[in-house]
């Protein structure tokens, strides 16, 4: 705290304790603009930097002292609760770094129920989409009993244009006995739907050519699928114990998909 601001504490419970009821407007304005600008330097940029912390500090004890003169006031409230957050997120946010880092290198090692401690502890500090989806991952992996070709129950392999004229969303599901191809348009027009038989060295070639283990380590969305309409594309992959959707732009590929989608991408 600066000695500014010390001072001009003191002066206020001193001054408080003295004032009539017609004074304490007055007084609650002059602490709130103290608040205000002392918090007003978090507008001059997007991320709050761990040097802050000392002027954050200082900013809650101001907007404290307004809600003491007016109790009721919401607004000093809800900036002590922001400043709050702020702070708690300088004390937890390198744990929690920490904690992810350590977490996806045991996760890339293929120790998995290790990795998933990690990730529930981080997750316990910050809830996000991408340590929910890993986990996912985990659970899939650590469930399956085998994780080989053997356990692959069907392939699912799309395309979409959400700006298209005709039928613009295609997906042909494999199975060892069926290949059923749907096509749908955005318009009325009805579904189409193709079912033709698989031939048995067909299939082993597909399943021959996936790594479960790989696959299900990809996360669920790859790249801007479908942005600025360039198409979406996906991968889903069924086994005994649960299955795994890949999303990306059209026409792209990693090396674990690359061999799966040279065979399933032909026209339909």
């Amino acid at each position: 705290m600066t000695q500014w601001t010390s001072i001009f504490l003191t002066s206020l419970f001193l001054l408080f304790g003295q004032l009539c009821s017609g004074q304490i407007d007055s007084l609650y304005s002059i602490a709130l603009n103290k608040a205000d600008s002392a918090y007003a330097f978090k507008s001059w940029g997007s991320q709050d930097k761990p040097s802050d912390k000392i002027r954050f500090e200082e900013a809650k004890k101001l907007y404290t002292i307004a809600l003491e003169i007016k109790p009721k006031e919401t607004y000093p409230e809800s900036r002590i609760k922001e400043i709050e957050k702020i702070l708690y997120n300088f004390k937890t946010r390198p744990i929690y770094n920490k904690l992810i880092s350590k977490a996806d290198s045991l996760f890339l090692a293929g120790n998995f129920l290790t990795a998933k401690t990690y990730y529930l502890k981080a997750d316990s500090l910050y809830t996000n989409e991408r340590t929910k989806e890993t986990l996912s991952a985990i659970y899939a992996l650590t469930d399956a009993t085998q994780n080989s070709s053997g356990d692959i129950l069907f392939i699912k392999h799309g395309t979409s244009f959400g700006e298209c004229s005709g039928y613009c969303f295609h997906e042909t599901k494999y199975t060892q006995d069926l290949i059923i191809h749907t096509g749908k348009s955005w318009n009325k027009d009805p579904d189409k739907i193709d079912t033709l038989k698989m031939e048995m060295n067909i299939w082993k070639n597909m399943v021959n050519a996936i790594d479960v283990k790989a696959f299900y380590m990809l996360p669920h969305t790859m790249g801007c699928p479908d942005c600025t309409d360039g198409g979406a594309e996906w991968l889903i992959i069924g086994t005994k114990n649960t299955e795994w959707q890949v999303e990306f732009n059209y026409g792209s590929d990693t090396e674990t998909t690359k061999k799966l989608l040279n065979l399933v991408r032909q026209p339909k």
